[in-house]
C-alpha cells in the first residue's frame, strides 16, 4: 500500500490495513529515509523540515500505532538509521543529525520496550550501493573516495544490509535490544 510514512493518518491506516490483512504485527521495519546534501550553512528550513518528517517523525509515528501489536507479539522493531549518524558525514547536516536521531529513539524504546518483551534495534548501512546512490558512484573519483576509509575496499550491498535486519528480526538476537548495528565494512571502526 502506498503512504505517506510522515503523516500520522496515513501512518495510522497501513498500520491497520497491516493488522487487518495478517491479525498482527511481529516486525516493523522503518526504513524510509531520505539524503538532503548540504552544510548548516547551505540546508534550506524546508529541507531541514522534510529530513525530520520522513527521517525521524515516520518512525515516531509508525512505532505509536504499531507498538500496540508488537507488545501483544512480544515483536521486534528496526529502524534504519546510518554510518553518518555514528560519525557524522561531511555536507549532510540533515541526513546526519536525522539519523543520529533515530539512534537515540532507538535506544529510548528499547528500553521503555524491553520489559513488554519488545526488542527494538537500529541498523546503521555505511554507503551501498542502491538506486540512491547508482549514478553518484559511476563517477570513477567519487566512487574511490567512497571506498578509500572501508577497510573491507568495498562498498556494501542492499543483501549486506537486508541480512543484518533479518538477523536483528530473527530468534537468533533474541536477547539484543537497543543496538545500532553498523554495517559498514568496518568504516566507522576506522
Amino acid at each position: 500500500m502506498q503512504a505517506d510514512v510522515g503523516q500520522e493518518a496515513d501512518v495510522k491506516n497501513f498500520v491497520t490495513a497491516a493488522v487487518s490483512a495478517y491479525g498482527k504485527i511481529d516486525i516493523l521495519f522503518n526504513n524510509a529515509g531520505i539524503y538532503a546534501p548540504g552544510n548548516v550553512e547551505e540546508t534550506s528550513l524546508d529541507a531541514w523540515n522534510h529530513s525530520v518528517n520522513v527521517n525521524m517523525t515516520a518512525l515516531f509515528l509508525a512505532g505509536k500505532y504499531a507498538m500496540p501489536y508488537l507488545k501483544e507479539t512480544k515483536g521486534t522493531m528496526i529502524n534504519t538509521a546510518s554510518a553518518a549518524g555514528l560519525i557524522g558525514f561531511p555536507n549532510a547536516v540533515a541526513y546526519a543529525a536525522t539519523k543520529g536521531a533515530v539512534i537515540s529513539f532507538t535506544r529510548a524504546m528499547a528500553v521503555d520496550y524491553a520489559p513488554a518483551g519488545v526488542r527494538v534495534n537500529a541498523i546503521c548501512p555505511g554507503t551501498a550501493e542502491t538506486g540512491m546512490t547508482k549514478d553518484l558512484l559511476t563517477i570513477p573519483e567519487i566512487y574511490q573516495e567512497f571506498v578509500a576509509p572501508i577497510p573491507m575496499k568495498r562498498l556494501g550491498q542492499p543483501t549486506d544490509v537486508a541480512n543484518a535486519v533479518l538477523f536483528l528480526a530473527s530468534a537468533q538476537s533474541s536477547y539484543i535490544t537497543g543496538h545500532a548495528l553498523p554495517v559498514d565494512g568496518g568504516w566507522t571502526m576506522s
